[in-house]
């Protein structure tokens, strides 16, 4: 996915002009630097506090099953949920409820992240959402969009691990790792 931002720059679009550091006081830097020590301890968090919804929300057994039938009833084999996938889900799903962002690179590129968690694929696929209150609306808006739709139906792919996360504003986070 491609990401474009666009802008006016704050000076009005003419190229950007040196700061004058000549000038400035002792107490001036001073504070400069006590602003930048007090601010480079902050750490930016938009919603930190996290959860792990229940079963009344994903049952990783049901949506094994679940999406092992839907690709069954098109010639694909059946997925098994593998316990490294599963970690490297849960491990998107919660990197983009703290960044609040649906990124599938929020926490690294899909082949770091299935890697650092020790699985080691020749090829993998994800699918990210956020929103939906169940696996059963997650799996229904992905097979509703061909991107999402495509991967769910890989034949390549033979594992899964699936995750969800929850934040205190509301949000689930989703993640589905499949691979081979």
């Amino acid at each position: 996915m491609d990401h474009i931002v666009s802008g006016t720059p704050s000076n009005g679009g003419y190229p950007p002009q040196p700061e004058r550091l000549v000038g400035r006081s002792a107490g001036t830097w001073l504070c400069a630097a006590l602003a930048l020590a007090i601010g480079g301890c902050a750490r930016f968090e938009p919603d930190a506090r996290i959860s792990h919804p229940g079963a009344d929300v994903l049952d990783q057994n049901a949506a094994r099953a679940a999406i092992s039938t839907y690709r069954r009833t098109r010639g694909l084999p059946t997925l098994v949920l593998d316990p490294a996938l599963q970690t490297a889900a849960q491990d998107q799903a919660d990197a983009m409820a703290r960044a609040q962002r649906l990124d599938h690179d929020v926490a690294g590129s899909l082949a770091e992240r299935t890697a650092a968690n020790g699985y080691e694929a020749s090829y993998a696929v994800e699918n990210v959402s956020v929103g939906h209150a169940t696996f059963a609306t997650a799996f229904s808006a992905w097979r509703r969009s061909d991107a999402h739709d495509r991967n769910l139906l890989e034949p390549h792919v033979t594992r899964m691990g699936i995750a969800a996360t929850s934040t205190s504003n509301g949000k689930i986070w989703w993640a589905l790792i499949m691979s081979n």
